[in-house]
C-alpha cells in the first residue's frame, strides 16, 4: 500500500484500471480452465478406454495368428516334412499339411501366405496363398532368411504402388525326434498377414472424424490407422508426434493443438496404440459456455469503461498529454506551447509551464550569445597566431637562399649562381600568390625547385628522390609545409655529415583518407635526449613554452603548430631517428579536394 500511495495519480488510476480488468479476466479464465479440464479429463479417460479396446481386439487377432503359427509349427507333418528325405513320403507329409493349414487359415482374414522354411531357407508354400506377395516381400526385406528375424511378430512391411500394410508372424520348428534338452531346430514356418482387420478395427472405434488412432511397431512404424481422408495430419506428422515416450501429452502442431495417449506396449506383439485427437473436438462442448463466459464479459467492461470515462477525460487524459509535452525532444519543447484549454487547475498547471518555457528560452538565448563572442575570439586569436606563423616561414627560408647565392658568388660560379636566383625567383612568386591552400602538385615544384638551389649549393654532395603518387596530386593543402621538411632535413641531418647524403620525399592516400608525407635522411640523426624532449613537445601544443619556441622560430615546432590550428590535435608531424643513422618525419592531415 505504500508503494502504492508513492505513486502519481495518473499511474494510481492505471493501476485501479488494471487490477479491476486482471480480477475479470481472470475470473472468466479460471472458469473456462476448469470446464476445459474437467473435459479433458473426461476426454482422457475416454480415450483409455478406446484405446484399450483396440487394443484388445488387437490381441484377439495377433494371439488368433500365433495360434495358427504354432499350431503348423508344432505339427508331426510339418516336422516330418522338413526331416524327411524321401521325396514320396515328403510330398504325403505336405498334402497333409496343406488340408490342415487350409482349414486353420479359414478362420482367419489376416492370413494371406503360410510359409514352411528348412534350416538351408528352401520354401515349402501350399495350395489357396498368394505366394507373389511373398515373394516381393522377401526380394525387400529378406524375409526367408533364416537367422535375420528373431521369433514372434515382424515391423510394418510395405510395397511400393501398395497402400496395404503387412506383417508376418514366425515360429520356430524342432525336431520332435530328439530328446527334449538337446531337440534342434530345422525350420521356420512363417505367417504373413494383412493389416486390413486392424485397419477396421481402428476405423470402426475412433471418437470423431478428425480423431487418429495408430497401431505402432516396435520402430515407429504404423501397422495401422483410421483412413487418412478423415484427419489433416500426414503419416510423417503423426510418427514424430509419437514418438514422445509420455503416456499423454499435448502438442501443437500448425496452431492446432492435439491431445495425444498412448498404451504401453502389447504383450505379444510389443506394438502400441496411440490416439490423436484435435482439442478442437474437445472443445466443441464448450462453445455454449464460452458464448455465455464472453457476454458476461462484456457487459461486465461496458459498465467499467463507462464508470471510469469521466475519471479518464477530466483528469487522467489531461495529465498524460502534459507528460508526454515535458517527455517530447527537449528542442520541440522549447519551440512549442502547452495548449490544454481546461478551466480547471490542469490549465494553471500548463500555463506555468509556458511561462517556464519561455523564461529557459531567453536564458539560452543569453548563453548562446556569449558563447558565439567567445567563440569568435578565439577564432580571431588563432587566425592571428596562423599569420604570424606563416608571415616566418618566407624571410627564413629567403636568408638562407641568399647565404647560399653568397657563397656561390665568393667561389665565382656564375652558371650556378644563374640557376639559383632563377628557382628562387619561381619560389618568391609561390609564397607571394597569397592563397592559403595550393595543390600537391604546386607544393612539389616548390620543392623541386627548392632542390635545384641545395644541389648547386652542395656540388651534387646529397641524391634526392621525389616519390608521391599520381592520385593525390590534384588534393589541396597548406602552403609551405613540404619545402621547410627537406630544407630542416638539408640542414641538420645532411649538411653535417662528411660523405654522401640521401633523402627521399614520398607521398600517399591512406585508407583513413589522410594525406601521408614522410621525409627521410640518412644524416647525422638526432641524439636520443634532444629526441624525446622534441616529441615530448609535440604532444603538448597548448603549453606556452611550446607557442612560444614556434612563434620564435622557424622549423619542425611551427609546421607541427600550423597543422593543428587547421586541422586539429589529432594530426600533425611525428619523429623517429637513431643518432648517425638519419631521421624520419612524417606528416598526416586530412585529404581534400576542395
Amino acid at each position: 500500500m505504500k508503494t502504492y500511495n508513492k505513486l502519481s495519480l495518473a499511474n494510481q488510476l492505471y493501476v485501479l484500471y488494471a487490477v479491476t480488468i486482471s480480477v475479470i479476466l481472470f475470473s472468466a479464465v479460471l472458469v473456462y480452465k476448469v470446464s476445459f479440464r474437467s473435459l479433458r479429463n473426461k476426454e482422457n479417460i475416454h480415450m483409455n478406454n478406446m484405446l484399450t479396446q483396440v487394443a484388445q481386439r488387437t490381441e484377439d487377432i495377433t494371439s488368433s495368428i500365433q495360434l495358427i503359427t504354432d499350431t503348423v509349427a508344432n505339427s508331426s507333418s510339418a516336422n516330418h516334412l522338413l526331416t524327411e528325405t524321401n521325396y514320396r513320403k515328403r510330398m504325403e507329409y505336405k498334402r497333409s499339411l496343406n488340408s490342415m493349414i487350409n482349414e486353420l487359415a479359414r478362420s482367419n482374414q489376416s492370413i494371406k501366405t503360410i510359409l514352411l522354411l528348412n534350416t538351408n531357407e528352401k520354401v515349402y508354400g501350399f495350395n489357396g496363398f498368394d505366394y507373389y506377395l511373398a515373394n516381393q516381400l522377401d526380394a525387400k526385406y529378406d524375409l526367408f532368411s533364416f537367422s535375420k528375424y528373431p521369433d514372434g511378430f515382424s515391423n510394418a512391411l510395405t510395397l511400393p504402388g501398395d497402400s496395404m500394410t503387412y506383417y508376418a508372424c514366425r515360429r520356430v520348428i524342432y525336431d520332435q525326434n530328439g530328446s527334449y534338452g538337446n531337440r534342434q531346430i530345422i525350420g521356420t514356418c512363417l505367417a504373413i498377414c494383412s493389416s486390413e482387420p486392424l485397419y477396421q478395427v481402428c476405423s470402426s472405434t475412433t471418437s470423431s472424424a478428425h480423431s487418429i488412432l495408430v497401431i505402432l511397431d516396435e520402430d515407429q512404424q504404423i501397422i495401422a490407422r483410421n483412413p487418412e481422408n478423415d484427419n489433416e495430419l500426414s503419416s510423417d506428422i503423426i510418427l514424430s508426434i509419437l514418438s514422445a515416450e509420455k503416456l499423454s501429452i499435448s502438442e501443437k502442431i500448425d496452431g492446432k493443438t492435439y491431445l495425444i495417449n498412448q498404451l504401453p506396449a502389447l504383450h505379444s506383439t510389443r506394438w502400441k496404440v496411440s490416439s490423436i485427437v484435435p482439442y478442437s473436438d474437445i472443445n466443441s462442448d464448450l462453445l455454449r459456455l464460452q458464448a455465455l463466459a464472453l457476454l458476461f464479459i462484456v457487459v461486465l467492461l461496458l459498465a467499467f469503461f463507462t464508470l471510469i470515462r469521466r475519471i479518464t477525460k477530466n483528469i487522467t487524459h489531461p495529465l498524460l498529454e502534459i507528460v508526454s509535452f515535458v517527455q517530447n525532444d527537449p528542442y520541440y519543447t522549447l519551440h512549442h506551447r502547452l495548449e490544454l484549454h481546461e478551466p480547471r487547475e490542469i490549465d494553471q498547471l500548463s500555463s506555468g509551464i509556458n511561462q517556464m518555457i519561455d523564461q529557459i528560452n531567453e536564458l539560452n538565448h543569453t548563453v548562446l550569445h556569449n558563447q558565439a563572442r567567445l567563440y569568435e575570439i578565439e577564432l580571431a586569436n588563432n587566425q592571428a597566431r596562423l599569420s604570424a606563423l606563416q608571415s616566418q616561414i618566407n624571410p627564413h627560408f629567403l636568408y638562407n637562399t641568399l647565404d647560399a647565392i653568397h657563397g656561390l658568388a665568393y667561389l665565382g660560379k656564375q652558371e650556378e649562381i644563374r640557376t639559383t636566383i632563377q628557382a628562387l625567383s619561381f619560389i618568391l612568386r609561390y609564397s607571394i600568390k597569397g592563397e592559403e591552400y595550393v595543390s600537391v602538385k604546386e607544393e612539389l615544384k616548390c620543392v623541386h625547385k627548392y632542390l635545384e638551389i641545395i644541389d648547386v649549393r652542395f656540388s651534387k654532395k646529397i641524391k634526392f628522390q621525389i616519390q608521391v603518387e599520381n592520385e593525390i596530386l590534384n588534393y589541396h593543402m597548406p602552403r609551405f609545409l613540404l619545402q621547410p621538411l627537406v630544407e630542416n632535413a638539408v640542414f641538420h641531418g645532411l649538411e653535417p655529415r662528411i660523405e654522401k647524403g640521401s633523402l627521399t620525399l614520398t607521398g600517399s592516400l591512406t585508407e583513413n583518407h589522410l594525406l601521408h608525407f614522410e621525409c627521410k635522411d640518412d644524416g647525422i640523426g638526432i641524439a636520443e635526449d634532444k629526441l624525446k624532449e622534441l616529441n615530448s613537445m609535440l604532444q603538448n601544443t597548448s603549453d606556452p613554452t611550446f607557442r612560444k619556441m614556434a612563434n620564435d622560430k622557424i622549423g619542425l615546432l611551427n609546421i607541427h603548430l600550423r597543422i593543428q590550428l587547421r586541422y586539429g590535435t589529432s594530426y600533425g608531424l611525428s619523429i623517429v631517428s637513431k643518432e648517425n643513422q638519419g631521421t624520419s618525419i612524417c606528416l598526416d592531415f586530412p585529404a581534400d579536394t576542395q
